[in-house]
C-alpha cells in the first residue's frame, strides 16, 4: 500500500500529464489519422532509450507506395526546452530519423513532423507528439 503523499504525487502527475518514469510503445499521434498521402504512408513516433546514458526518440514513416519525397522533422524537448532536433528527407519508400541527448533528469517530450510527395506531386503532412514524461537519469 502506498502512504498517502506517493498517492497524492501520483495523481497529481496525472492530471498535470506528467507521467512518472520511463514511457514505453508508439506516442499517440496529435492528429486524427495516422496515413499520409491517402493511407499508403505511416509515420510514428517513439523513445527508444530514457535514462541511463542518454535519452532518445526515433521519427519513422515507411510508405506502400511510390514517393517522390518523404521527410522527418523530430524535436526533443526537455522542460518545455528543444535540446535535440534532426531532419532527414529521403526518395526512398521509408526514412528514419532519431534526435538523443546525454541524460539530464526532468520532463521530456518529443514531436515530429512527417511531410510525403506522391509521384503525382500530392504533398500531404502530419505532427505527432508524445505524451510529458518525467525521466531520472
Amino acid at each position: 500500500m502506498k502512504p498517502a503523499g506517493v498517492l497524492f504525487a501520483a495523481v497529481v502527475a496525472t492530471l498535470l500529464g506528467v507521467m512518472p518514469g520511463a514511457p514505453a510503445g508508439a506516442a499517440t499521434p496529435s492528429v486524427a489519422s495516422a496515413n499520409l498521402l491517402g493511407g499508403s504512408c505511416s509515420p510514428s513516433l517513439y523513445f527508444t532509450q530514457t535514462g541511463g546514458a542518454a535519452v532518445a526518440v526515433n521519427a519513422s514513416i515507411t510508405c506502400s507506395s511510390s514517393v517522390d519525397y518523404l521527410q522527418a522533422d523530430v524535436q526533443l524537448r526537455r522542460s518545455g526546452s528543444n535540446v535535440a532536433s534532426n531532419v532527414c528527407g529521403t526518395t526512398d519508400w521509408s526514412v528514419s530519423c532519431d534526435a538523443g541527448v546525454a541524460c539530464q533528469s526532468g520532463s521530456y517530450q518529443a514531436s515530429a513532423q512527417f511531410q510525403a510527395y506522391s509521384t503525382s506531386g500530392y504533398g500531404d503532412y502530419t505532427t505527432y507528439t508524445t505524451g510529458v514524461y518525467t525521466i531520472t537519469c
